[in-house]
């Protein structure tokens, strides 16, 4: 059996969403097969859709990479950020939480 792998570019940019549905149905069938697909995306929705395994490349070097059950949403998109932009997100988050806290902790509503 000749297998290989097959590299998709942005694929569903142009697609309705029965297009899309219909494409994922065909990579699904490759995969069955043992056909490797490399799938680029900015569509971090489709990323938990239809991949087992998710790498992020950012200046040429890979910044995340494993089994897509491994990571949120969040986890992707810091890995897409800069370092500086990842870590003000970090603090803001964790500003945010601190808040949040302190008013379920007063009985204030948020």
């Amino acid at each position: 059996m000749k297998q290989g792998f097959l590299i998709l570019d942005e694929p569903t940019s142009a697609l309705t969403f029965d297009e899309v549905q219909s494409l994922f149905k065909v990579i699904r069938n490759f995969g069955k097969k043992g056909i490797g697909i490399i799938y680029i995306t900015h569509r971090l929705n489709e990323v938990f859709e239809i991949t087992t395994h998710v790498s992020i490349m950012k200046d040429g070097m890979i910044t995340v990479n494993g089994p897509v059950s491994d990571f949120t949403k969040e986890d992707l998109v810091n890995g897409l950020l800069p370092p500086n932009l990842e870590k003000k997100r970090r603090r803001d988050n964790r500003k945010k939480k601190s808040v949040q806290t302190r008013k379920s902790r007063s009985g204030a509503g948020g």
